[in-house]
């Protein structure tokens, strides 16, 4: 997700307003270089520390307490795509022009079901 800031640094979701990105960890290419050329116009915001986070990936952990005795225990995970964030979905809504009531009518009638990218289920003792 990325979040756009503007000139003191507070989120906004109106194009126009942002001047940088405060926070911008979207799952990088398959490959990407941070020694490429152009690299510094695309490369990732507020991942500072996060080893793992590379071209294709990045690594989730989860600590959950449970007794063992009541295992095994079956983990299922997806990664999903949601098209329009519900902050900025809220932002452009706020502005009160016949085309923002047009998108939010039709915005309001569509299947919002987030799209399953990928999904993986495991067992453990």
């Amino acid at each position: 997700e990325s979040v756009m800031g503007d000139v003191d640094a507070k989120p906004v979701f109106r194009l126009l307003q942002g001047t940088d990105y405060l926070k911008d960890n979207r799952l990088l290419p398959k490959g990407w270089n941070p020694g490429h050329p152009d690299a510094p116009k695309v490369a990732p915001v507020g991942v500072d520390g996060d080893a793992d986070f590379t071209g294709g990936g990045d690594v989730t952990r989860y600590r959950v307490n449970a007794p063992a005795a009541a295992g095994p225990y079956t983990i299922d995970v997806e990664l999903c795509y949601q098209t329009l964030g519900a902050r900025f979905a809220a932002e452009l809504f706020a502005i009160d022009v016949s085309e923002v009531r047009a998108f939010e009518r039709m915005f309001k009638e569509a299947d919002r079901k987030p799209v399953i990218v990928g999904a993986s289920s495991t067992t453990v003792d």
